[in-house]
């Protein structure tokens, strides 16, 4: 009887992926060994999980951004759109457009732009975008971060308004072209 390897997938392997990222997010420089010993697990299982993260793009590497400056600016759309691959054959050679996405929810077609545009159809929400922040959710289910959010509004009486955590810099920032060649190498690949 001739023995097959198991080669396993993102639908039937166990894992916590949630527990992978959290170790990561608590220290970016965690060696697999690390993980593997804090999840009591495995390395070989560690680096298969963790292979798994990436390929699935659960886990995304960093990536180098430019802050917000004003001539690093981009400008964000997300529209409601007929027809999303229509509209993308239309915009495409565009060159101000810097990144598209096809989208389900309020719009279902983003635009990211290096300039300011006038989009085509109807633009439900637009605007500069700030310096990146990623949030960090905490491990619940939707039914107990429902909970959550109903005990806030039970007990909101008032709006405070607080400052914004979005992040822009009225200045220019110097830039030059072996800048620009250093940050179009490593950009994507840290």
């Amino acid at each position: 009887m001739r023995q097959t390897m198991y080669h396993p997938t993102f639908k039937n392997f166990p894992r916590d992926f949630y527990t992978l990222f959290m170790q990561v997010q608590e220290d970016p420089r965690i060696s697999l060994s690390e993980i593997a010993r804090r999840m009591g697990i495995d390395k070989r299982t560690a680096s298969a999980w963790w292979k798994i993260a990436l390929e699935n793009r659960i886990i995304i590497p960093p990536v180098l951004r430019r802050k917000s400056f004003l001539n690093f600016r981009e400008n964000v759309y997300f529209l409601k759109v007929k027809d999303p691959a229509k509209l993308f054959e239309k915009l495409k050679n565009n060159k101000e457009i810097i990144y598209y996405t096809v989208q389900t929810g309020f719009s279902n077609f983003g635009i990211t732009s290096n300039q300011p545009i006038d989009p085509p159809e109807d633009v439900i929400l637009s605007g500069e975008r700030s310096d990146y922040y990623v949030s960090t959710p905490p491990h619940c289910s939707f039914e107990e971060s429902v909970k959550v959010i109903q005990k806030k509004l039970q007990s909101l009486e008032e709006i405070e308004n607080s400052p914004s955590t979005l992040i822009y810099h009225d200045e220019h920032y110097p830039w030059d072209e072996k800048d620009e060649v250093l940050y179009e190498e490593f950009c994507n690949d840290i």
